[in-house]
């Protein structure tokens, strides 16, 4: 079960990104790029 629901968030996001059109697409892909980004460089870590 814990491989199951990140791979099926995965095809979820997936499908519900490819609803929106390219010029779109790119900025609404930023957002969890730069979350993640900005978690990898705090250290992972949650507000502390």
């Amino acid at each position: 079960m814990p491989y199951v629901v990140p791979v099926v968030i995965g095809i979820v996001y997936a499908l519900l990104m490819s609803l929106v059109r390219e010029p779109h697409r790119r900025r609404l892909d930023a957002v969890p790029v730069g979350g993640a980004g900005a978690a990898h460089l705090s250290g992972g870590a949650l507000g502390g």
